[in-house]
């Protein structure tokens, strides 16, 4: 009895876990495109309010991914690597914004300020060296097709892309 309890309290749970991540993944891309930083077709919403492209295009992109998890010998090792190379850029890229708010705002910068940013800095891209040329390369696939997306939105919003977009791009 306790066993048959416990398996329907886990069953609940990893059904809440899934529709609550489902609804979240597919309320970001909405949202930002309601903004005007994505394109308007993500924003487009069913009769109940919810949104429809946006919830489409990112579960499509999920099971993607899931398939393709399907073609690895370790499935779980790839999907934490990679997302685990993922967040590297943008702390990386935090890290440097921190250094250049620094030198922008010398007068109020502080030595705490340089050392984090400069610890930081040097983290960063001593993680990037290490997480391995291979994920870092399928890390920044994963980016190209946002970075696209980013640079059309800009477009069609007549918004001018200025230099540091152009170095990323």
């Amino acid at each position: 009895m306790g066993s048959t309890l416990v398996n329907i309290g886990l069953i609940i749970s990893v059904l809440g876990a899934w529709l609550g991540w489902t609804l979240l993944a597919g309320e970001l891309p909405f949202i930002v495109a309601k903004d005007g930083l994505f394109p308007k077709w993500f924003a487009k919403e069913n009769k109940n309010g919810a949104p429809v492209n946006a919830l489409l295009i990112t579960n499509i992109l999920v099971q993607l991914f899931l398939i393709s998890m399907l073609f690895t010998q370790s499935a779980y090792q790839f999907a934490f690597s990679l997302a685990s190379s993922a967040i590297l850029y943008p702390y990386m890229f935090s890290a440097f914004y921190q250094v250049k708010y620094t030198l922008e705002h010398r007068q109020q910068a502080t030595t705490k300020q340089w050392t984090i940013g400069i610890i930081a800095s040097i983290y960063a891209i001593w993680l990037i060296y290490a997480a391995g040329i291979n994920y870092l390369l399928l890390t920044m696939l994963l980016y190209i097709p946002a970075l696209l997306v980013y640079s059309i939105v800009q477009k069609n919003n007549q918004t001018r892309l200025i230099k540091s977009d152009y170095i990323l791009l």
